[in-house]
């Protein structure tokens, strides 16, 4: 019999009503008992033993935690029990309130005076950094893995928006189909070679013509910089995704970004912390690009990225 078919029939045991009654008079008769002293005491009295005779104290815990969960026993009210608190996903540190609005931005992103992107690297940068998300864009901030890069985009007139780029996603369709790299390949060269930008907006205050895609370039021109300062290579590739439902893409097609595909639909909610149905939009985009064509044929991995041991697969217009 496996553990799983054990642990059921302890479960179901345990479960009856006539049981749960008697499971209720001795916790009030064994106050104070430790989780695995009470857990004992039920296997014996209720005959709950492997075949050498050993009591299943692991499978009757369990079970146990599983009724108090349920509310039909309470363990913490007469055991030495304490349950562990549920695991909770991380929040990003944000300030208390919103950045402040910019002031008197031009129309025209060449008329921004002092526009830059400022490497965020201090504990209230990312603050910052997660504020403006958390007000301005659809989906929000959230926590970044792998590695990482963040600016945000300051000028004269204010904070203007945020970029942030990290662990390129582990599976997409419309790029992998593009590469042509097998499974294995993807899970050993993914973070050799592709980067994503994972959050990217303006603050909604902000109405200046051509200023997402010069700060795009912006973004880019640091990137070539910061990464391999950061981590001591830079990646070849950028990928990110626009949901269509809110956005057409359109200063990304205008960077020059080449347009791969729809998505399976996998994606995060705006703001529901699940997923939604709707596919997103794949754009990808080459850090060592000298071509300015916006097609998959400007597209290309300088020869040596990949050791030749590694290149085995279809990489029809990655690899030279």
């Amino acid at each position: 019999m496996d553990t799983f078919t054990k642990n059921s029939l302890v479960m179901a045991t345990l479960s009856k009503p006539e049981v749960v009654e008697r499971l209720k008079r001795w916790l009030e008769e064994k106050k104070g008992l430790s989780l695995d002293a009470f857990a004992g005491f039920v296997c014996t009295a209720l005959g709950l033993f492997f075949a050498p005779g050993q009591p299943q104290l692991a499978s009757c815990a369990e079970a146990l935690k599983e009724l108090d969960k349920k509310g039909l026993i309470s363990l913490c009210d007469t055991l030495d029990y304490v349950p562990a608190p549920s695991r909770r996903h991380p929040t990003p540190r944000c300030l208390d309130g919103p950045v402040p609005e910019p002031v008197d931005v031009p129309s025209a992103a060449g008329q921004v005076r002092g526009l830059r992107l400022e490497l965020v690297a201090t504990p209230e940068q990312i603050k910052i950094f997660n504020t403006i998300l958390r007000d301005n864009h659809y989906i929000g901030p959230k926590i970044f893995f792998g590695r990482q890069i963040r600016y945000v985009v300051v000028s004269e007139h204010g904070y203007l928006g945020a970029a942030g780029f990290a662990c390129a996603s582990h599976r997409s369709k419309p790029r992998d189909v593009f590469i042509g790299w097998t499974d294995s390949q993807r899970s050993l060269l993914r973070d050799r070679i592709l980067v994503g930008m994972v959050r990217f907006c303006l603050l909604k205050s902000v109405h200046c013509r051509n200023l997402a895609t010069k700060v795009l370039s912006m973004a880019l021109e640091s990137l070539r910089k910061d990464f391999p300062a950061k981590y001591g290579y830079c990646p070849c590739l950028v990928e990110t995704f626009v949901d269509p439902e809110y956005y057409a893409g359109t200063c990304y097609r205008a960077g020059g970004w080449v347009e791969l595909g729809l998505t399976s639909g996998r994606a995060e909610a705006p703001r529901a912390g699940g997923r939604t149905a709707a596919g997103r939009s794949s754009f990808s985009t080459c850090l060592t690009r000298t071509s300015g064509r916006s097609s998959a044929s400007s597209l290309s991995i300088p020869s040596g990225t990949i050791p030749r041991s590694q290149e085995r697969g279809r990489f029809p217009s990655i690899l030279p």
